[in-house]
């Protein structure tokens, strides 16, 4: 039935934040040579865990939403229902 709908977007699906972790812990930025402190690094986005299919239901304007699970293996992309 997935291959029948229209399709609207696939938008990836990340794992859940857990900020509540480091909140507690302080961080100090590194220094150089002069005791300046360094430029940092943006944070790195998380991988995404899983695909999200927008679509339609049919002829009408109704949506669905369907996500799969999405891992890497073996140099290739595998999704799962």
């Amino acid at each position: 039935a997935v291959v029948q709908r229209p399709l609207v977007d696939i938008a990836p699906v990340y794992p859940a934040s857990d900020d509540s972790a480091g909140a507690d812990a302080t961080v100090t930025a590194p220094l150089d040579a002069e005791g300046q402190p360094l430029a940092q690094a943006p944070p790195q986005r998380p991988r995404p865990v899983g695909l999200r299919l927008e679509q339609t239901l049919g002829t009408t304007a109704t949506p669905a939403r369907t996500v799969f699970g999405l891992r890497r293996q073996y140099g290739c992309f595998w999704i799962t229902l």
